[in-house]
């Protein structure tokens, strides 16, 4: 059997891949199975050949306008990604003694829809498998993409404030498709302002405003979005008025020996704030605090499965602001609570086998006595 070398034998390759593409035009080669992804998400290709390959070349191709794109080669240990996938496919190298020559691709883009092939990579090209993957696009910022007429990042400005609101404007400039153009608070949800108005410039492009008063200190952002290339992109905020508190960031950062490690971070804090970690009862959890040039971060460990706020004030209790995050302690409660049934289940056994044991042995006793006065 002859192994072919990617690095050495390019120009051979090229030929034997016209005749294994024109083969699978003759054969009307399609695909087995149908798998869908999400664009940045991760797909797993399945292919395997039954036996242990760790010494057997095999390849990953797939189908380009009646051509084929390298996706992955392997060969003796030696593994060579096409140039589209460098760094975003990985094979299982513990699962190719079992025959398992599936690959993973990460950080999945719509470019990587189409069909992948799986074969043996061998004169004969033995095919082992034949995938059709979709990728679906999302929402997300495509500026490094550079699609033309994609939105710019808005331009967001405080043009007045006093001390109980603030009108903040956004600003969207040469944006092609029209962007929706939304103010959002810190919790994600869409606020009511005036109604954007769209000016259409040179090239049918357009420059959207959206105004929006706001009555509470927080971070505000405007989102711009144009569904027709799945772009979105924002640009954020923070105001905070005369007398009221800034808005907490809470989060869980990681599991230590004594616990939970949270996190709390509250911007640009005023002399007057104060910041607080609380139980779901109310009580203070336990922190320590560190004040940085614009922030005030509030650390706490936690050891009980429950709900934890972090409240900000600046002294007034209408001025109270919070973020609350749930907390899931993984403490084994589940084994040790198994681990007691078990032994008592254990000790229950034993115990009823020595008793059984001196029963019986007390009935044998009692029969040698009987038979000894039926012999006197």
């Amino acid at each position: 059997m002859l192994l072919l070398n990617p690095r050495r034998t390019r120009t051979n390759m090229k030929l034997l891949q016209l005749v294994w593409i024109f083969l699978l035009t003759l054969c009307g080669q399609s695909a087995d199975i149908k798998i869908q992804v999400k664009e940045d998400g991760e797909a797993i290709l399945d292919c395997s050949f039954g036996t242990n390959i760790k010494n057997e070349p095999f390849a990953w191709k797939k189908d380009v306008d009646q051509s084929n794109e390298d996706v992955f080669w392997y060969s003796g240990g030696d593994t060579d990604p096409g140039p589209e996938f460098r760094g975003r496919v990985f094979h299982f190298p513990d699962q190719l003694q079992f025959g398992n020559a599936s690959i993973k691709i990460t950080k999945a883009k719509t470019s990587d829809s189409g069909t992948y092939t799986c074969y043996h990579a061998t004169v004969q090209k033995e095919i082992k498998s034949t995938i059709s993957l979709t990728v679906g696009p999302i929402l997300k910022d495509r500026s490094d993409e550079k699609i033309e007429g994609a939105s710019p990042e808005p331009s967001v400005t405080n043009l007045e404030e006093t001390q109980t609101s603030a009108l903040l404007r956004c600003v969207v400039r040469g944006a092609s498709p029209k962007p929706e153009v939304v103010w959002m608070d810190s919790d994600g949800t869409t606020l009511r302002g005036d109604e954007s108005k769209a000016t259409k410039t040179t090239g049918n492009k357009y420059d959207t405003v959206l105004r929006i008063t706001v009555t509470k200190t927080d971070n505000y952002t405007c989102v711009a979005t144009q569904k027709e290339i799945n772009h979105q992109i924002n640009n954020t905020i923070f105001v905070r008025l005369n007398g009221g508190a800034s808005k907490p960031n809470a989060k869980e950062i990681n599991e230590t020996k004594d616990g939970v490690l949270l996190q709390c971070v509250v911007q640009d804090p005023s002399p007057q704030t104060k910041v607080f970690w609380k139980d779901s009862t109310g009580q203070d959890v336990r922190s320590e605090e560190q004040k940085t040039e614009n922030s005030i971060i509030l650390w706490a460990t936690v050891t009980m499965t429950d709900y934890y706020r972090c409240v900000t004030t600046e002294g007034k209790k209408d001025d109270e602001l919070y973020d609350e995050i749930r907390v899931k302690i993984t403490d084994g409660s589940w084994t040790k609570l198994l681990i007691g049934i078990v032994v008592g289940v254990v000790l229950t056994v034993a115990v009823g086998v020595i008793a059984w044991c001196c029963c019986k042995k007390k009935l044998e006793v009692q029969h040698q006595r009987e038979a000894r006065k039926d012999i006197i």
